[in-house]
């Protein structure tokens, strides 16, 4: 196994660097939808960082936008997704300059160290305590992690002494010279016993002897438990009141954090960083020039690498392949052959409406005017059917496929600016007709 020094983004080129780690190697299984990445050596480098392996694992789902699980059992760290072994080595630099180096020396001698909410690095080299980036989705993992741990500790302490005081009691039973080392400690004990009780008689007499004393001997001293002024009174009351209060402030700011954290352990899966992830890549493939077959395989092969839905093709391609410069480029008649294979049955061009809304009216509200326009342009190119545009226009499907972010306002504009569209439609059909019976 190769080996290769432990540094962050900037890279470390002394040969006699006594802080090495092994190569990530990445071996991708399964097929479709249920593709996924193992880790092969997760637990040597996660022993070489003096990490958990689990949060190693926990930081490529989290860079990645995708679910990652590591199995105790099996000791194998499974990331869902097609991710090559390059790729997975980057994000690993960055995990090692935001949790293993230390921001002061940079070197990997760090532990964590907890305060409250917050992360630290401990430097076992130069003594720097840093704290860790609390915004990355990973500290809640650590912080989980960490609790967790206490808590097994905890219990194997538990467990040890039970052992303990079991081997004791045997040990006792079977020995003759342990049965009169238990005799000596039972009279001593004893003896303690009897001894506490006479100092506590003592000290019951005192307070009675105190207690006959008339109050008003000294009148700047006041016992509170006795006195029932009204000043006393309250005094007391205040006092329970401010108690009570710092009380259920403390309880809301609790149950506020571990509302916090339990939000955030939901969060294992990102789907929109996941889409962007694909969509970016894709679009960095189309500054080449690839023919429509190679562009499909690209994109069929960014939707499984991001582990989304194949329904998600289309979203994938329509946010990578059209941009502002629509109107004045031949963008739909360029990539038509693409958008033709994702298109199945009225299903699809649903999604392409809602698409084409969104792209008008949120993405580039420049081109709202033009939403007929667009719509025109994928009609031209057989993407979208008469039947569909007039149901999307007039029926309640919309409601069914409309992106969140097109509000009722905007919807209503774009339903104006449809009409005439439709109408146009309408008006050419009849015509069609008209010439046909002549003919």
């Amino acid at each position: 196994m190769s080996l290769m020094n432990i540094a962050g983004t900037q890279s470390v080129e002394d040969p006699e660097y006594r802080y090495k780690m092994p190569r990530l190697l990445a071996k991708i299984e399964g097929r479709g939808n249920g593709i996924k990445t193992l880790v092969v050596n997760c637990a040597d480098i996660a022993t070489s960082l003096h990490r958990s392996t689990a949060e190693v694992c926990k930081f490529f789902g989290c860079e990645l936008g995708a679910q990652s699980k590591y199995d105790d059992k099996t000791d194998r760290a499974i990331v869902n997704g097609a991710f090559e072994a390059g790729l997975m080595q980057q994000h690993l630099t960055k995990y090692i300059e935001g949790f293993v180096l230390c921001p002061g020396c940079r070197l990997p001698e760090t532990k964590y160290k907890f305060k409250g909410q917050l992360i630290f690095h401990k430097c076992y080299a130069c003594g720097a305590v840093e704290p860790v980036d609390m915004n990355h989705k990973l500290t809640t993992f650590i912080f989980k992690e960490h609790t967790a741990a206490k808590r097994s500790s905890k219990d194997e302490k538990k467990k040890k002494d039970k052992k303990k005081d079991k081997k004791d009691k045997k040990i006792g039973s079977d020995d003759p010279e342990d049965e009169v080392g238990t005799k000596k400690k039972k009279e001593k004990k004893e003896k303690k016993d009897k001894k506490d009780k006479k100092d506590k008689k003592k000290r019951h007499s005192k307070d009675k002897s105190l207690d006959k004393e008339p109050l008003g001997s000294e009148d700047d001293e006041v016992v509170w438990h006795t006195d029932l002024s009204a000043e006393a009174v309250a005094a007391r009351a205040a006092e329970a009141e401010a108690i009570e209060a710092a009380a259920a402030a403390a309880m809301a700011s609790a149950a506020a954090a571990e509302e916090v954290v339990a939000t955030l352990d939901n969060l294992q899966v990102d789907d929109e960083n996941a889409l962007d992830l694909a969509v970016s890549n894709l679009q960095r493939f189309l500054t080449t020039s690839s023919s429509p077959p190679e562009v499909f395989d690209e994109l069929c092969r960014q939707q499984i690498n991001s582990a989304l839905p194949v329904t998600d093709r289309l979203v994938i391609f329509f946010r990578s392949a059209l941009t502002e410069a629509i109107l004045t480029s031949n963008q739909v008649s360029k990539y038509a052959p693409v958008f033709a294979k994702l298109m199945e049955g009225h299903h699809s061009q649903y999604q392409l409406l809602a698409l084409a809304e969104h792209f008008c009216a949120v993405k580039y509200p420049t081109l709202l005017s033009a939403y007929p326009i667009v719509l025109k342009l994928l009609y031209d190119q057989d993407l979208l059917e008469e039947e569909c545009l007039v149901a999307w226009a007039s029926k309640g499907i919309r409601k069914e496929y409309a992106h969140w972010e097109v509000t009722e306002e905007v919807a209503g504009q774009l339903q104006t600016l449809l009409q005439p569209f439709i109408e146009w439609l309408a008006n050419a059909e009849e015509e069609s007709e008209e010439s046909d019976d002549e003919s």
